[in-house]
């Protein structure tokens, strides 16, 4: 009989409590209309989906990454994922800013799943660098055929050491840090065939950028 390893097992029991509260969104949603006009609540559902897609890819921290891609929109892509980081920033008297000057009907190729949760790592980490009343700016430009998306903050910023060992994972400079954050986010862009650059500057900040091939309407 094929043995069962404990991170599938534990993701198989996260799907099934996520089930439950799926299915209690829905009830809530048919009892309370009025709940769709909520401030986030689209995006509640849409982290939760996010979620399940995730538990189905177990794969994912044992062995290979296995990209599933498809055409996504790039307008929709990166709207969606300024609107699901924008809780961290009001919930904390943070502020977070999106700008882009791409087509609306622009595309790529990736997988939306995985590029979308590196990404949301990548901007977890530029919130937890701030201090109160900070900033991040993310920025969506063309360049050729190449999007460039850049994450930066006017936090703290990192030493040179502090960066030569960020992409090592375990490594952290917080209490209550996986130092996972980033190299997961390096991982996937590596599959994804992402390049992911990282600059920063102590006591003024850090910048990631990323650069994916595209399609211009």
């Amino acid at each position: 009989m094929e043995s069962i390893s404990p991170l599938r097992q534990l993701c198989h029991e996260q799907k099934n409590l996520l089930s439950l509260i799926l299915a209690s969104i829905q009830l809530i949603e048919r009892s309370h209309p009025e709940v769709q006009t909520f401030p986030h609540w689209q995006e509640i559902q849409a982290d939760l989906h996010q979620m399940n897609e995730l538990l189905l890819r177990t794969g994912l921290l044992e062995g290979p990454v296995r990209p599933q891609f498809r055409e996504v929109l790039v307008s929709d892509f990166f709207a969606s994922l300024y609107r699901n980081c924008l809780p961290w920033f009001e919930q904390s008297q943070k502020h977070l800013y999106y700008s882009t000057d791409i087509s609306p009907a622009s595309t790529f190729r990736t997988d939306p799943v995985l590029l979308k949760q590196a990404l949301i790592n990548l901007i977890r980490n530029a919130w937890e660098a701030l201090e109160e009343n900070g900033t991040v700016w993310l920025r969506l430009s063309g360049q050729m055929n190449e999007l460039l998306f850049s994450i930066k903050d006017n936090g703290n910023g990192m030493e040179p050491e502090i960066l030569h060992e960020i992409s090592r994972p375990f490594f952290s400079t917080k209490a209550s840090g996986t130092g996972l954050g980033f190299p997961y986010a390096r991982r996937i862009c590596d599959a994804l065939h992402v390049s992911l650059s990282l600059q920063s500057v102590p006591s003024l900040g850090t910048t990631v950028t990323l650069s994916i091939k595209y399609h211009s309407a």
